[in-house]
C-alpha cells in the first residue's frame, strides 16, 4: 500500500513538473536586424513564465536590458542593441538570448525547475564593397504555355547595386543554346531585395528537358548566377528505374518507379511486365497496379513476379507503362535473381563478451587461490 501511495506522488510530481517548464516561453522567438556601424536599436520581447525573469546573452557587449515591464501575459522586456565599428563577419551573425528566473529560489518549486526559453537575434553584416544573391526559379510548363521565371536578387553588399538587370539564357537537354530573356533595370538598396517573374514564350519549342541559367553582372569579383532545370511537358510518363535484384523460388514484389511530364492529372497508370530467361524462354508475366499521377508527379508501380519454378539467374524484362492511350516501352531490363547473403552469427562462446567473462573469471579463480 505504502510502496503505490509513493509511486502515485511521484508520477504526480514529474507531471507537475512538466507542467510547470510548459509555462514558460518567449516571444518572438526570433528578431531579424540588419548591422549599421555605431547604431543604437531597441526591440521588445514578451516573456511569460517567470516572476522576475533575467537575460543572459552570449553578445553581452552589445545588449542590455533597458526596462521589464509587467502586463497580462507575463513581462515585456525591452532590450537595447548598440553596434560598434564592427561586428562578427560578413553574412548571417547569431545572437543567444536566454530567459531564467532571476531568484534561484523562484526558480525551484515542489516539483522541479523552470525550463530555460530562448529567443534569438540574426544580425545581417553587409560584405564588403558589391554582394549579390540571385535566386532563380523555373516551373516545368506544358508544351506552348508561357514560362514565368522567378528572380530574386538580394543585396547583401555594403553598397548600392546600380542600374542591375538580369538575363536569362535557356539551354536545350544537348545543352544547345535555345534563347535569352532579361528583366528591366533597377536599382536595389543596401540591405533590400527585388523580386520579379520574367516571361519567356515557349510556343514552337519541343518538349523536353531545359536548363535555365541566370546570370547578374553587378560590380562584383565574379557575376552572380543561379541555374534550373525544367520540363516542357507533353503527355508522357518517364521511366526512372525498376527493381533488379530478386529472390528465386518465391513471389517478389516488382516496382517501377515513373515520372509524369504533363501539367495535368494522368488517371490509371499502370505497367505490363514480361520476363524471360537468358534463353529467351518465357518467365512469367503480369501487371501492376495502377496509380493517378498528378502534375509532374513520381511514383511507384508495384508488381508482383510469380518466381517460385525460377532458379538463380539472369533475365530480361519487358515493360510498358500504360497512359492516356499512351504507352513508354523499356526493352531489356535486366533483373537478377539471387539468393540473399545469410549473415551467419558466431557462436556466443567465440563472441568478445563472453571471452571477457572468461577472463575475469580466470582473474577472480586465481585471487582466490
Amino acid at each position: 500500500m505504502k510502496k503505490t501511495f509513493f509511486f502515485n506522488i511521484l508520477i504526480l510530481s514529474i507531471l507537475l513538473s512538466t507542467t510547470v517548464s510548459s509555462f514558460a516561453g518567449v516571444s518572438p522567438a526570433k528578431i531579424k536586424i540588419n548591422f549599421e556601424p555605431n547604431k543604437e536599436f531597441k526591440k521588445t520581447l514578451t516573456v511569460f513564465g517567470y516572476d522576475n525573469p533575467t537575460l543572459n546573452t552570449t553578445c553581452n557587449d552589445i545588449v542590455k536590458v533597458e526596462n521589464i515591464t509587467k502586463v497580462d501575459e507575463g513581462h515585456k522586456i525591452t532590450i537595447k542593441i548598440k553596434f560598434k565599428d564592427k561586428f562578427g563577419q560578413p553574412g548571417k551573425n547569431y545572437c543567444g538570448l536566454t530567459f531564467t528566473e532571476k531568484d534561484i529560489k523562484l526558480a525551484q518549486s515542489t516539483f522541479g525547475t523552470k525550463a530555460l526559453v530562448s529567443s534569438r537575434l540574426d544580425i545581417s553584416v553587409p560584405y564588403p564593397g558589391y554582394y549579390a544573391k540571385l535566386t532563380l526559379t523555373a516551373p516545368n510548363i506544358n508544351k506552348d504555355q508561357t514560362q514565368l521565371f522567378h528572380i530574386k536578387v538580394e543585396n547583401l553588399g555594403e553598397n548600392v547595386l546600380p542600374n542591375i538587370k538580369v538575363d536569362v539564357k535557356i539551354y536545350d537537354i544537348k545543352n544547345n543554346f535555345v534563347d535569352i530573356v532579361s528583366t528591366d533595370t533597377v536599382t536595389i538598396p543596401k540591405f533590400e531585395f527585388r523580386e520579379t517573374d520574367l516571361a519567356w514564350q515557349s510556343k514552337g519549342k519541343e518538349s523536353g528537358k531545359y536548363k535555365a541559367v541566370a546570370t547578374l553582372y553587378y560590380g562584383g569579383d565574379e557575376p552572380a548566377t543561379d541555374e534550373k532545370n525544367f520540363i516542357i511537358g507533353k503527355i508522357y510518363v518517364e521511366f526512372l528505374k525498376a527493381t533488379v535484384n530478386m529472390t528465386p523460388h518465391k513471389i517478389n514484389p516488382f516496382n517501377i518507379d515513373v515520372a509524369s511530364w504533363w501539367g495535368n492529372d494522368l488517371k490509371n497508370v499502370y505497367a505490363e511486365v514480361k520476363i524471360k530467361n537468358s534463353s529467351g524462354v518465357d518467365a512469367g508475366e503480369f501487371k501492376t497496379l495502377s496509380v493517378d499521377l498528378a502534375p509532374w508527379q513520381t511514383k511507384t508501380l508495384t508488381g508482383y513476379w510469380d518466381a517460385t519454378n525460377w532458379g538463380e539467374g539472369k533475365y530480361n524484362a519487358q515493360i510498358r507503362i500504360k497512359y492516356e492511350d499512351n504507352e513508354t516501352v523499356v526493352n531489356d531490363w535486366e533483373v537478377n535473381l539471387v539468393q540473399p547473403k545469410i549473415n551467419k552469427k558466431k557462436p556466443f562462446y567465440l563472441s568478445p563478451i563472453f571471452i571477457l567473462i572468461v577472463v575475469i573469471f580466470l582473474i577472480l579463480l586465481v585471487d582466490l587461490i
